[in-house]
């Protein structure tokens, strides 16, 4: 909730699909949203911050980047500056590859 937008109650949806081959995540908030422009290249990077919160840290997302790239997954950001935030995992369905 630290992200939550200051004119409206935070909402959070949380949407999972998969195959055979993979498993896809999607996080989305409307919250403040961030500027992909802006901060594109620097989005996962370690130290990185993206709002002027006092407590932000930067690690967040770098250290979720390297943990589902450790699992062979990626993940991606939509996001529209004070619309909120879509996060997209997409790792592979290591259960599916280990069956049959």
């Amino acid at each position: 909730m630290k992200y939550k937008h200051p004119d409206r109650n935070p909402i959070v949806t949380i949407d999972c699909a998969y195959d055979k081959e993979k498993l896809e995540l999607k996080v989305s908030d409307n919250g403040l949203g961030i500027d992909l422009k802006k901060y594109g290249n620097d989005l996962f990077g370690l130290y990185k911050t993206f709002h002027h919160n006092k407590d932000a840290e930067g690690v967040g997302l770098y250290l979720v980047k390297n943990q589902i790239e450790s699992y062979g997954g990626r993940i991606l950001l939509d996001s529209e500056v004070g619309k909120g935030a879509t996060f997209t995992i997409i790792a592979p369905n290591q259960k599916a590859s280990t069956v049959g």
